[in-house]
C-alpha cells in the first residue's frame, strides 16, 4: 500500500479507504511515484535541470487526481447527500461573486475591513519618506519593555500576515507587549521602476532605524524581518555591527531564504 506524502492531505479522509475509492487513490499515488522515480537522479542531468520536468509532470498529474472530480471523490459525494446538492449551489454562488468582482473590478470585502477586523492594532504614523511609512503601535499594557522592536514585513500583504485581529494568533503586534514600530512600504508606481535593493535598505530599514533612535535614544533595537522584509532586514546588521555595534540587540528572520545555491528546492513542494 502506497502512503501519500506527509504534506498531501487529499486522501486523508476515512472515506478514501472504502472499496473503489481506495483503488483510485492507490492507482494515482502509484503513477505519481513512478514518474517521480523516472525523473529523479537521471545520469548526466543536473538537479536544477531535472527539477523542471519533475515540476511539470507533478502539476499535470495533480490536475488528474481523483480528488478533483465529484464522481471520484467520496467526500464530495457524501456532501451532496448531506446537503441535497446544496454544496454545488453554494459553490456556484461563490463563483458568480468572484466573476462579478473580476469583471467590475469591485469586490465587497465585507469580511475584511481595515481598522475593523484587520490591521486593528492602535498606533500612529511617526515617520514617512518617499518609500516607507513607519507606524508606532500604542502600548496595550501599563508597562512595556524599554527596548523597541522594529517589524519589517513583506512588501506584499504587509498588514494581512502580521496585523490580523487580536483574536488571531498571527496578529504579531497585537500579541507582543513591546514598544513596537512597523515599516510599511508604499505601493510602487512607474516613478519607482529604478528603485533597487539598495534603496529599500537605505530608505527602508536604515531610515527606520535612524528614526527610532530619535524617538527612543540610547535603546538597542530588536529587528524582525518577514519574507521580502527579511531580505531587506538582513542587509543592514552586518554594516551596523561595524559602524554602530550597540544599535541592534537582536535580529529575527522569518519565512525567508538565505542560501540561494539550491533555490530550485523551494519548488519541490512534495519533497
Amino acid at each position: 500500500m502506497i502512503a501519500p506524502a506527509a504534506n498531501d492531505r487529499r486522501f486523508s479522509d476515512s472515506d478514501w479507504e472504502l472499496p473503489a475509492f481506495n483503488m483510485l487513490a492507490q492507482a494515482f499515488l502509484l503513477r505519481q511515484q513512478w514518474w517521480k522515480s523516472a525523473t529523479s537522479d537521471v545520469r548526466g542531468v543536473a538537479r536544477p535541470h531535472a527539477a523542471v520536468p519533475q515540476f511539470a509532470i507533478r502539476q499535470s498529474l495533480d490536475v488528474l487526481a481523483p480528488s478533483n472530480f465529484p464522481l471520484t471523490n467520496p467526500e464530495v459525494l457524501r456532501k451532496i447527500i448531506e446537503t441535497g446538492g446544496g454544496n454545488f449551489v453554494a459553490g456556484l454562488h461563490n463563483w458568480l461573486e468572484d466573476w462579478k468582482a473580476l469583471v467590475t473590478g469591485h469586490r465587497p470585502d465585507h469580511n475584511f475591513v481595515v481598522g475593523k477586523n484587520v490591521a486593528v492594532t492602535k498606533g500612529k504614523v511617526v515617520y514617512r519618506n518617499e518609500l516607507i511609512e513607519r507606524n508606532q503601535y500604542s502600548p496595550t499594557t501599563a508597562t512595556v519593555r524599554p527596548e523597541p522592536i522594529l517589524i519589517v514585513p513583506a512588501w506584499i500583504m504587509k498588514y494581512y500576515i502580521l496585523d490580523l485581529s487580536p483574536r488571531n494568533a498571527g496578529s504579531f503586534p497585537g500579541r507582543e507587549r513591546l514598544y513596537g514600530l512597523h515599516i510599511s512600504c508604499r505601493n510602487p508606481t512607474p516613478d519607482h521602476r529604478d528603485f533597487g535593493l539598495e534603496d529599500y535598505r537605505r530608505l527602508g530599514v536604515e531610515a527606520a532605524i535612524e528614526a527610532i533612535g530619535r524617538i527612543v535614544p540610547g535603546q538597542p533595537i530588536h529587528a524582525t524581518g518577514y519574507c521580502l522584509g527579511e531580505r531587506c532586514c538582513r542587509s543592514r546588521p552586518a554594516l551596523l555591527g561595524k559602524e554602530k555595534p550597540d544599535r541592534l540587540r537582536s535580529v529575527t528572520l522569518l519565512a525567508g531564504q538565505t542560501d540561494f545555491t539550491e533555490a530550485w528546492r523551494t519548488h519541490a513542494v512534495h519533497e
